[in-house]
């Protein structure tokens, strides 16, 4: 997915939901803090954005939202992406994340992205093969710093996150911190 893809996404899904801005919450929020050129490929290879409306009472207008614009829905399939419409509190976020928080306007609609450290400890949060990838690949690329990564991620405070899968996270980013120290 590109920035200009994303932005289309955006416009899409709060004319869907009927509200802006929407909350960006997947790896693709981190074209709100780079130009596409920048980003190496297995940052942008999704091609899906993971959207969600920031006020949703049972997930209806997220719900609403898959349905139009979501995997197999004829507004994706005129396209080479979909939503993924998720809930405002899918993601592990740190604590502050607003605040650094990065938008991306098209027109009258807009997209909030968390910025890309706090991205990238989201990531680290689900620990998934991909989300690990995904930050390996900006860190090499000199795009984020690891550190920085650790700090954010020990700025999420949600229950939900397991300290267990938190303490994997954190050696993840020190064995990214170290080998960049080489």
């Amino acid at each position: 997915m590109n920035r200009r893809q994303l932005e289309e996404a955006i416009a899409k899904a709060c004319e869907v939901v009927g509200q802006s801005p929407v909350i960006v919450v997947g790896s693709q929020a981190i074209l709100a803090s780079f130009d596409d050129a920048q980003l190496p490929a297995r940052a942008t290879m999704s091609t899906e954005a993971d959207i969600a409306p920031e006020r949703d009472v049972g997930d209806h207008l997220s719900n609403e939202l898959w349905i139009v614009a979501g995997q197999d829905s004829e507004w994706a399939n005129e396209r080479d992406f979909y939503i993924d419409a998720v809930s405002a509190d899918t993601a592990l976020l740190p604590e502050g994340w607003r605040d650094r928080a990065r938008l991306i306007e098209v027109g009258r609609a807009a997209g909030l992205c968390p910025e890309a450290h706090d991205l990238c400890a989201s990531k680290l949060a689900r620990n998934e093969v991909k989300d690990r990838e995904f930050v390996e690949a900006l860190v090499d690329a000199g795009l984020v710093d690891a550190r920085r990564i650790r700090n954010r991620l020990d700025e999420i405070t949600d229950e939900r996150l397991d300290p267990a899968r938190k303490r994997v996270a954190r050696q993840f980013v020190i064995a990214l911190e170290r080998r960049g120290a080489r």
